[in-house]
């Protein structure tokens, strides 16, 4: 199993034009989605598939059958396990594109706000997932990055290949994704417009 240990300087930031792949962060569990990325890649034709390197960052109880499922389909897929959250940043910037395809539970709860995304978006990424819960406020379609309808896994595969051949696309997207992060989700910002608020309501 390889690890990134805590303060080893393992992933080191890269230029843009050094970025390459596609990157999922979190637990390993069906809600977030993981063996959707792979199912995904899975259906696009055989170049893309050994050209287009994966990423599955975090632990759980998917791990084993991810690591079936990719080596069945010939994937090129790299499980880091469990990764100290200082390093998080610096790996998502090693990649092109990130994807986090979350689905529903079987009690019918979504994904609450995707901060991943929001993560992703401020190291530039362009985003791919479904349009589900609180992923659609996170990523703005067409603009930040590509949703899919929720479950639709054919359209989902035909976002990730649009992205992985058209870098400038996919940069584009990214840049405006860490635009948009740093206006609508600062800290800062948003206190002063939730005082803003406060104001007008006691006035």
């Amino acid at each position: 199993m390889e690890v990134l240990h805590t303060g080893t300087k393992i992933i080191p930031l890269r230029d843009s034009d050094d970025r390459q792949g596609i990157v999922f962060v979190g637990r390993l569990i069906d809600i977030k989605g993981p063996m959707e990325l792979l199912r995904a890649m899975s259906l696009t034709d055989k170049e893309i598939r050994h050209s287009t390197p994966i990423t599955i960052v975090g632990d759980g109880p998917l791990r084993g059958a991810l690591e079936t499922f990719a080596r069945d389909r010939h994937l090129t897929v790299k499980f880091t396990g469990k990764v100290d959250s200082g390093l998080i940043p610096a790996l998502l910037r090693s990649h092109s594109v990130f994807c986090g395809p979350s689905l529903p539970a079987k009690d019918g709860t979504r994904e609450g706000f995707g901060m991943v995304f929001i993560e992703a978006a401020l190291q530039e990424l362009a985003c791919v997932g479904y349009a589900s819960g609180g992923v659609m406020e996170a990523v703005e379609h067409g603009t930040t990055g590509l949703l899919a309808p929720e479950g639709d896994i054919q359209t989902l595969s035909e976002y990730l290949v649009r992205l992985t051949r058209d870098e400038e696309f996919s940069a584009n997207l990214g840049r405006n994704g860490r635009v948009r992060a740093k206006a609508m989700f600062n800290l800062d910002v948003q206190a002063e417009n939730l005082a803003a608020i406060y104001q007008e309501v006691a006035n």
